[in-house]
């Protein structure tokens, strides 16, 4: 720098000094300015350059079908995002599938307990209609005892409560055999 651009005594000077750095700072700007227009233009050349290889990649690959060089890095990547995405709606499937099964399973559990219910009520029943049976059965022979003994025909009240207990005996077995059958 000029020791003479400090001097404030000369005025002219300073504007002489003044115009100069505006020039140059003018002269600068452009220069940076072409810098980058050239750059941008060898990019933008560059990338047309780019641009028209992929294009003619994209006819040959449109023209010769049968002969395809494609990017194996790329067609990996789809791929197995493909494949990710499939084995994803696969095993939402197989959930769904599962559950379903699940639901099924379930509902012929739910039908087995209710018949296997049905069954033990049905043995119940039967358990008490032969106690029951049994019952009217020994009632029936103590009260037919009980007035054969009352009327005082010993010989004929062995005769009768003979044949009688043998019937109501072989009525308590046929009972029995119903019973097991049952059971």
């Amino acid at each position: 720098m000029d020791l003479k651009f400090l001097d404030d005594t000369n005025n002219s000077n300073n504007d002489n000094e003044l115009e100069k750095l505006k020039k140059e700072n003018i002269l600068l700007k452009q220069q940076l300015a072409d810098a980058r227009a050239d750059n941008f233009l060898k990019l933008y050349q560059d990338l047309k350059k780019e641009n028209s290889l992929i294009l003619q990649e994209f006819k040959t690959l449109k023209n010769n079908k049968t002969n395809i060089n494609l990017n194996t890095e790329a067609v990996t990547k789809v791929i197995a995002s493909a494949v990710a995405e499939g084995a994803k709606k696969a095993e939402g499937e197989v959930q769904k599938s599962i559950s379903d099964i699940n639901g099924y399973l379930i509902g012929i559990i739910k039908r087995f307990n209710s018949l296997q219910n049905g069954l033990n009520s049905s043995v119940n029943t039967v358990n008490h209609f032969f106690w029951i049976l049994c019952g009217i059965i020994l009632i029936n022979i103590s009260c037919f005892a009980y007035i054969l003994y009352r009327i005082n025909i010993l010989d004929n009240a062995i005769k009768l409560t003979n044949n009688n207990i043998t019937w109501y005996f072989n009525g308590l077995i046929n009972a029995l055999n119903i019973w097991s059958f049952f059971k």
